[in-house]
């Protein structure tokens, strides 16, 4: 099948572009309509995963279903998918329908929820099957995006100020990586991944500096303390499907983050920063377990 991912990626977009352009009214139908729409859109991103699965040869260690596209601006549409990206791009696609059906009873501005859904399902995609560092980067970061208007509609009395602590939170790490983004895309002259991956870059780019750099966004979004204080906040104030999203879904890009870029392209940095992680999740196994016992 010809342009599989690319199909896979915005299926749930164009569904939330039709519940915005031709579902009207705000009455039990127009809900009911709406949660079919997203619930159908999401299953079909579902069963055209499973050809990705089927198809993908296990045995072959490179990226698989490549597809490339010139857009603006020099920025290349490049996707493509391997043995790490698979499963997140299969872990999205098999829970969204079910995170939907959970929201059958949700009736409060159902349209626009559905859509926020949605279009989140198609970042995060976009996000695992990225082969361009700039495309990567825009889609992980406007991730986020959905989770802020569910949280300032949703919210309630503290949505809005929830809001405001998530973006404080995660926008020092974006930043940060856009920084390192930029220098590595004038010593390597490309924000291919796969290029990027195999230079070597030059050497007054500290690697440490650079892994550090791309830990702190991802970091965030995973979360590893102390970057998970906006995380309990916003599970409490977003929509039970929301919060399983941001939870199950969109935490993967920070692991997915770490795994991509910080371990093989700057190892030497990421070997230096290993003792600190290490020591960072042996005191969050600690922390977790006491707030478990608290509560």
């Amino acid at each position: 099948m010809d342009n599989l991912l690319s199909i896979t990626i915005f299926v749930p977009a164009i569904a939330a572009a039709i519940l915005a352009l031709f579902l009207r009214g705000d009455d039990a139908e127009a809900h009911r309509n709406a949660k079919w729409v997203a619930f159908i859109a999401s299953a079909m991103t579902f069963v055209v995963s499973l050809f990705i699965i089927f198809e993908f040869d296990s045995g072959d260690p490179g990226f698989q279903f490549v597809e490339e596209h010139e857009w603006f601006f020099g920025v290349t549409y490049r996707v493509g998918v391997d043995g790490i990206s698979l499963w997140m791009v299969m872990l999205t696609t098999f829970l969204m329908p079910l995170i939907i059906a959970s929201a059958w009873r949700h009736e409060i501005r159902t349209k626009g929820f559905m859509i926020a859904l949605l279009l989140l399902e198609t970042l995060i995609l976009g996000a695992f099957l990225a082969l361009d560092l700039m495309f990567f980067f825009v889609f992980a970061e406007a991730a986020i995006i959905p989770l802020l208007v569910v949280l300032g509609i949703w919210g309630g009395d503290g949505g809005r100020m929830a809001a405001v602590k998530l973006l404080l939170f995660m926008l020092p790490g974006a930043v940060a990586m856009l920084v390192a983004m930029t220098v590595m895309t004038f010593d390597a002259s490309t924000t291919d991944i796969e290029a990027l991956m195999s230079h070597q870059f030059s050497e007054g780019i500290s690697p440490l500096w650079m892994a550090l750099a791309f830990l702190l966004s991802f970091a965030v979004k995973l979360p590893i303390w102390p970057g998970h204080v906006w995380m309990a906040e916003v599970q409490a104030r977003v929509p039970a499907a929301m919060a399983m999203v941001s939870a199950a879904l969109l935490t993967k890009i920070g692991a997915y983050g770490i795994l991509r870029f910080v371990i093989p392209m700057f190892p030497e940095g990421a070997a230096m920063l290993a003792p600190i992680l290490m020591w960072l999740a042996g005191f969050m196994i600690l922390y977790a377990a006491m707030v478990a016992l608290v509560s």
